[in-house]
């Protein structure tokens, strides 16, 4: 389906483009005579499809990550992709790293 007809769908009229991306562009919309909108169309879909079993892979290794310090008590506070750290020899190890505004619970 183009995005013409999946915007019009949702009652949006595309005036300009104002943003191109790697994952979709960006559009200025109109939804009504007098509301204006931007709308980022995001085409992850077609990017991800050959992907879905590293990154499933790499999500729950830091998921497994979050769910051992939970258990120690620690909250991260500054989880985001600089503080995701890959490593290993034979393939890929996920760490969490910067726990510098990390805090520990009370017992």
């Amino acid at each position: 389906m183009d995005t013409i007809t999946r915007y019009k769908k949702h009652n949006l009229t595309i005036l300009k483009t104002i943003g191109k991306g790697t994952y979709g562009n960006v559009f200025l919309c109109e939804k009504t005579d007098t509301l204006l909108t931007i709308v980022k169309d995001i085409q992850l879909n077609i990017k991800i499809q050959d992907h879905k079993k590293e990154i499933l892979f790499y999500v729950s290794q830091i998921l497994l990550g979050v769910n051992y310090i939970h258990s120690l008590k620690v909250i991260h506070r500054d989880l985001k992709a600089e503080n995701i750290l890959l490593t290993g020899k034979h393939g890929v190890l996920v760490k969490i790293g910067d726990f510098g505004i990390s805090k520990m619970l009370a017992s």
